[in-house]
């Protein structure tokens, strides 16, 4: 399908077209006071990074934000790798948070220690970059979640992926929003490769945070 992301502006405010007057009546509404919800497109999206054909896939909320992404997201290099996801070419569709090159960044301090036992299958967090694709329910950063009240058109493209995996019959691991997800992309509730976190708050896909069958299961998706 169309890959909206593509027509992602390369300066701020970083809004695809289309979801532009969704995300501004959403902040209109909900982005006053703190700005805890607010979607702020000062920061490049994130709707999903990594390989699009892996056998394990992530599926989490959205992007947050911690203090050091202002300053992250105006480095070119951090920039051009974010963008690269978004593109086709399967080169440059790595997790971008797993590369060494990007580990002192928040999203890097943020996933590594959350997937460090997959890492330590993989033999590195740069390995597991280019093993996983991880999908955001939809990519634009937030402090903290709250439903948009409607499907953002770009969120299409993210649910296809989804969609795909469960065709090719991927492992996917929810890591939060599994209501949410579930009725997204209704393929999941009939696929036998689904796991869920046992706490979502810990957020870390761990043989404690999974259960030992579970854990061995994402393992294998690793391996295939």
């Amino acid at each position: 399908m169309d890959n909206p992301w593509h027509r992602l502006p390369t300066t701020v405010p970083y809004v695809v077209p289309e979801d532009r007057p969704h995300v501004e009546a959403f902040n209109e509404l909900f982005g006053g006071g703190d700005g805890r919800y607010r979607l702020d497109p000062r920061l490049h999206p994130e709707p999903f990074m990594g390989r699009r054909d892996a056998d394990l896939v992530l599926l989490a909320r959205n992007p947050g934000i911690s203090p050091g992404d202002y300053a992250v997201h105006t480095e070119p290099r951090y920039l051009r790798a974010l963008r690269a996801n978004l593109e086709d070419d399967p080169a440059g569709h790595v997790v971008t948070a797993l590369i060494d090159e990007f580990a002192d960044t928040p999203a890097g301090c943020w996933w590594r220690p959350r997937l460090r036992q997959l890492a330590e299958h993989c033999g590195s967090e740069e390995e597991l970059a280019r093993r996983i694709l991880i999908v955001e329910f939809h990519g634009y950063h937030s402090k903290n979640w709250r439903p948009v009240g409607v499907t953002l058109p770009t969120q299409a493209f993210g649910f296809s992926l989804v969609a795909n995996a469960v065709r090719r019959r991927a492992t996917i691991l929810i890591t939060r929003g599994a209501d949410d997800w579930s009725v997204a992309v209704p393929a999941i509730r009939a696929h036998d490769r689904v796991y869920r976190l046992n706490s979502h708050r810990n957020s870390a896909v761990s043989v404690g945070n999974l259960g030992p069958k579970a854990f061995e299961r994402v393992l294998a998706a690793l391996d295939r």
